[in-house]
């Protein structure tokens, strides 16, 4: 089975487990029986059925909410719940049991680098999608002389001490990226500071670093930049993301960790 599928579906299998295990515990305390509710016009009338010497005895609990009927109606819906929970997690145990270990994206990554030179593949684990994705050359935009330089921990220049945090947690984090590689938006080419490859659906995404917002010059530029990214189908929020800085309030990596939590992957 494929790397990332496998655990997410485990990761599932956990998830569940665990919501499992909650519910019964709150289960463990609820009052016997279940709520039955009857309702005439705007009013609600709330009733305990329960199970008494063999009988099944039916009490009035009134028309108002009260913490007992609150608590029965929790008890049926963690009941319903965790009957889910069950089947959806018995249904993907047996799905990962009969899964085979090899799929028709892991065919062409277990060839020889002889025989994959021979064949064009019609199918590529993400491995080595990403591989050849990175592989793709291109012409970065170039540094004026003179200016600082900034290093990444994948070995390129970039133009500030922000670009290279981001540039080293997308690294570290396993997310494929390329630095300045150039786009055709409309009738220009630009140049965002950080193209991503989604991997969960394969599509460019790109990231944009916006250091000085407190210059008025250089945040107009960027309204337009972003509007010329919107006005062409890039649009923010799916493909495009931005973070912003001023010289009073620096980048916040948690917007960043959150990004590559919940968009990148």
């Amino acid at each position: 089975m494929d790397i990332q599928i496998n655990d997410r579906l485990t990761a599932r299998c956990t998830q569940l487990n665990r919501l499992i295990i909650s519910c019964s515990s709150f289960l463990s305390t609820a009052p016997d029986g279940f709520l039955k509710i009857k309702t005439r016009g705007d009013s609600h009338y709330y009733y305990a059925v329960r199970m008494v010497d063999g009988k099944c005895k039916v009490s009035y609990l009134g028309n108002k909410v009260t913490a007992e009927v609150r608590a029965l109606a929790q008890k049926t819906y963690l009941q319903r719940l965790i009957n889910a929970a069950k089947e959806e997690l018995d249904n993907t145990e047996r799905f990962i049991d009969h899964t085979p270990q090899t799929t028709v994206e892991n065919i062409y990554s277990q060839l020889s680098d002889t025989r994959k030179a021979l064949i064009k593949p019609y199918a590529l684990s993400n491995e080595e999608f990403a591989k050849r994705w990175q592989e793709q050359k291109y012409t970065p935009k170039k540094f004026r002389e003179g200016t600082p330089v900034y290093m990444t921990m994948k070995g390129e220049r970039v133009r500030s001490k922000s670009e290279q945090l981001i540039a080293d947690r997308l690294y570290m984090n396993n997310i494929p990226y390329k630095y300045e590689c150039p786009l055709q938006v409309g009738e220009f080419v630009i140049f965002p500071d950080f193209t991503i490859l989604k991997m969960s659906t394969r599509e460019d995404v790109y990231l944009e670093h916006c250091g000085r917002m407190g210059d008025e010059q250089y945040a107009d530029d960027a309204v337009s930049r972003f509007n010329n990214y919107a006005l062409n189908g890039v649009t923010p929020g799916k493909r495009l993301f931005t973070l912003y800085e001023t010289r009073n309030i620096p980048l916040d990596t948690r917007v960043l960790d959150q990004m590559i939590a919940t968009v990148f992957r």
